[in-house]
């Protein structure tokens, strides 16, 4: 995580995360990124060529990122406080 902690500052606290994560506006917006998944499936099954079908693939993986980064940002909070009270402890 320290590696993390050098590229990106993170302002927001676990609880704010957590929050958003149960929130209204992160429910919204799962929606319409889970729609956008839908969406480019259908593509991808009608898809022929398959450069297109791999620009297609690339983009549905972008997406599942997006949907996972809330999560995996919390994540990492919580392993980085579990990490300084663990050295705290030594």
């Amino acid at each position: 995580m320290a590696e993390r902690e050098a590229r990106v500052r993170i302002d927001a606290t676990i609880y704010d995360y957590t929050e958003f994560l149960q929130g209204y506006i992160w429910s919204d917006l799962k929606r319409e990124i889970e729609a956008w998944i839908e969406d480019l499936r259908d593509g991808l099954e009608m898809c022929e060529i398959d450069r297109e079908s791999d620009t297609i693939r690339g983009r549905l993986q972008a997406l599942r990122n997006v949907l996972e980064l809330p999560s995996l940002i919390k994540e990492g909070l919580e392993s980085d406080i579990a990490k300084r009270s663990e050295n705290g402890r030594s």
